[in-house]
């Protein structure tokens, strides 16, 4: 039954719905072309008196609609979230008539060519196409209208009032997505506009302030506890102003997504809290996109470790690039599994394979080398806890030092163009069996590169990292994870420090570096300023809504074996040198030759093949003269090197 009542329930649960169906918005477009026609056809009759107008009538109607058919589908015009019709949905518009009056106008100079009667006026053509212009600009304002007045009806009585930062155009759709959306839990009572200091205006009933104000003071005065941001502005507010709205319990808002958001989303689901990374991230590194996508495109990739943090952002970074085929290797089965369906899904037209293997199997890397002959190997496979190897220090070197030697050796056996092997900071002085690890690997791969450059086109290169947010083993998922429990959360000490990056930062300083390296360089990464863990701590609770030492405590349980105050990017004896990249820079470290090194290291690896541990950690030492344990059972081997 078609009754008015039933219409009414049917336009009302659209309208909860959030969207307005495309073939509706693609049918009422035609409409208003239709009607256009109409009129024109009328006014041509009643105007210019042609009475034979109706002799080719049906010829320009199925003209008129067709070409207005193709052009909305080319342009896609009713493919928009009407309620947040904008300056590109506009500008659709207008290029949909501007190319039907152009179609139109070529068509009757075909008839003029042929020499026949045009089929179009030229001033009522022109006509029609205002007209249509007019009607489908009237049917978007009219339908945001009534979202924005149907939102404000229903809109609940407890939404929370919030500030909308930015300012910019995708500021003010969102503020009005926010009005609009019916259920929507916040409502926008102001705007803070963050690129001018004096602005004082008003749009959509909202009033927008200039930055220059004191911002605390404004939220204040309009009992606002709720600040609501896009990503893109999140590197404008500064750390400090940051750190005020977290110390004053302003809960800050991002809206994850939202040029992505299709017709039946609703933006507030995607509104997400402010996390650690936000306030931590940098603007990002810019690499050289086109020698990047020269060296990825096309080519087989490899990348080892593919499952792990790093590894699988590497992965995601470079199936973005197209490449040729993309190999990733690893041996942990469930997390190489989730990015293997992760890849499926977000790259469908990516060559790919997932290879269940660890790095230490000569006979498996050879398979795969031979098999794929990749061109460019990204090496993150590694043994990263320090805790965990100090207690396994046989581990550390079979796969930190083994491993890579393995892989480097490969490499230039089957011609890849390009090694890149990822370090850490705690190579740097290292206190710990892992760091010395990765110190010695990288101690083989530059001195194997400097001792066969000039019989090889294989180009070795070392980047060295932080401690990366996010990661498997970093502090951030195990401080959301204890506050998630009602904490405490677990400090080593008060006064620990580290250096800190996101994911992605760290994975565009592995594809920066792979491009800007010419072989044998360790490249470092300017990192800011450290972050002391304690801060961390209680920035995260207070992230949470949480005061700390009252909701979650903060408790020190005294640094772990291996474990230092704070981490060098940079040994005392090393330099560093400046990249086309003001944000990376290279260490200039000291040569070794590479006879001598990897003598060394065959023999350290002989011995823990044995499982001889304190002769394994001595001969760690020997090479990596630096190597001072902390906390640590092997103390006493430097004790005794230190006799000798």
């Amino acid at each position: 039954m078609y009754s008015p009542q039933n219409i009414f329930l049917k336009i009302r649960n659209r309208m909860d719905s959030g969207y307005t169906p495309r073939w509706l918005i693609f049918a009422l477009d035609l409409s208003a072309l239709f009607v256009a026609f109409l009129l024109m056809a009328f006014l041509r009759e009643a105007i210019f008196r042609d009475l034979g107008f109706e002799d080719m009538f049906f010829f320009r109607l199925i003209t008129v609609i067709g070409c207005g058919s193709f052009y909305s589908v080319l342009f896609g015009t009713y493919t928009g979230v009407v309620r947040y019709s904008g300056t590109w949905d506009m500008l659709r518009v207008g290029l949909y008539n501007l190319c039907l009056l152009s179609t139109l106008i070529i068509i009757n100079l075909f008839f003029d060519i042929i020499d026949k009667p045009q089929p179009f006026n030229y001033f009522m053509v022109s006509m029609m196409v205002v007209l249509t212009f007019c009607f489908m600009i009237t049917l978007r304002l009219s339908v945001k209208m009534m979202f924005s007045i149907w939102g404000n009806m229903e809109k609940p009585n407890k939404a929370e009032k919030v500030f909308v930062l930015g300012g910019d155009a995708d500021s003010l759709l969102l503020v009005s997505a926010l009005k609009e959306e019916s259920s929507a839990p916040y409502l926008p009572v102001g705007i803070v506009d963050l690129k001018n200091k004096n602005t004082i205006k008003t749009i959509m009933n909202i009033p927008i302030y200039g930055f220059s104000r004191d911002l605390l003071s404004l939220l204040d005065s309009y009992k606002v506890k709720t600040v609501v941001v896009l990503p893109k502005h999140l590197p404008s507010l500064k750390e400090t102003i940051m750190n005020e709205l977290v110390e004053a319990g302003i809960r800050v808002l991002v809206v994850n997504r939202f040029h992505d958001i299709n017709s039946k989303d609703k933006v507030s689901t995607h509104v997400r809290q402010v996390r650690i990374e936000d306030l931590l991230g940098r603007p990002p590194i810019k690499i050289e996109d086109k020698k990047l996508q020269l060296s990825i495109n096309g080519n087989v990739i490899l990348v080892t470790g593919a499952a792990g943090s790093i590894g699988s952002e590497i992965c995601r970074q470079v199936a973005s690039l197209s490449p040729k085929f993309l190999v990733l290797v690893d041996q942990a089965e469930t997390p190489m599994y989730n990015i293997e369906l992760e890849l499926k899904n977000d790259y469908p037209n990516l060559n790919f394979i997932s290879i269940i293997a660890g790095v230490t199997n000569e006979k498996r890397m050879k398979e795969v080398f031979e098999t794929y002959s990749p061109k460019i190997v990204y090496h993150a496979a590694a043994y990263k806890h320090v805790p965990m190897m100090e207690n396994n220090p046989i581990e550390a070197i079979r796969v930190n030092v083994g491993g890579t030697r393995l892989l480097a050796n490969l490499s230039q056996n089957y011609n890849v163009d390009r090694f890149i092997m990822i370090s850490t900071d705690k190579a740097v002085n290292p206190t710990n069996i892992m760091g010395a690890s990765k110190r010695i690997a990288e101690i083989y791969v530059q001195s194997f590169f400097h001792y066969n450059s000039s019989d090889t086109k294989t180009k070795f290169i070392t980047t060295r990292f932080g401690n990366v947010l996010g990661s498997n083993g970093s502090v951030v998922p195990l401080f959301k994870s204890q506050i998630e429990k009602g904490g405490p959360i677990t400090i080593t000490h008060r006064d620990i420090i580290r250096y800190f990056m996101t994911i992605p930062e760290a994975c565009n300083l592995v594809l920066e570096a792979s491009v800007l390296g010419n072989g044998g360089e360790i490249f470092v990464f300017d990192m800011g300023e450290p972050v002391k863990i304690y801060d961390l701590a209680k920035k995260m609770i207070k992230l949470s809504g949480l005061i700390p030492d009252v909701d979650i405590k903060i408790v020190e349980i005294g640094l772990r074996p291996g474990e230092k105050l704070y981490e060098e990017l940079l040994s005392d004896k090393e330099k560093d040198l400046p990249t086309p990249n003001e944000k990376i820079r290279i260490a200039d470290v000291r040569r070794y030759d590479y006879k001598e090194v990897d003598e060394k290291i065959k023999n350290l690896i002989s011995i823990a093949k044995q499982g001889e541990v304190f002769e394994a950690v001595e001969q760690m030492k020997i090479i990596v003269p630096e190597f001072k344990s902390k906390n640590s059972r092997f103390e006493k081997v430097d004790s005794l090197l230190n006799a000798k």
